[in-house]
């Protein structure tokens, strides 16, 4: 008596499969620094740049300030020392 098939049957396909080797090679990927932690970093360096800009526009303008100041005093100076 000859077998029928069905349809699924039919349309079933086999592969097999076999590696080269049993190894196996797992890589994994590990969160060093979360968003808190990139952000603290990034503002920390914008604070330390920025806070040395700051004190170099606050030096540069009590240089001006003093050299306005003391300049024509220094300049009397040396004329009465002519």
């Amino acid at each position: 008596m000859p077998r029928t098939t069905s349809l699924v049957e039919q349309d079933l396909m086999y592969a097999n499969l076999y590696y080269q080797s049993a190894m196996v090679t797992v890589s994994s990927e590990v969160l060093l620094l979360d968003f808190n932690a990139i952000l603290a970093a990034v503002g920390g360096s914008m604070g330390l740049f920025l806070g040395f800009s700051f004190f170099d526009f606050c030096r540069f303008m009590l240089n001006l300030a003093f050299s306005r100041l003391f300049r024509p005093k220094l300049e009397t100076e040396i004329e009465e020392l002519k």
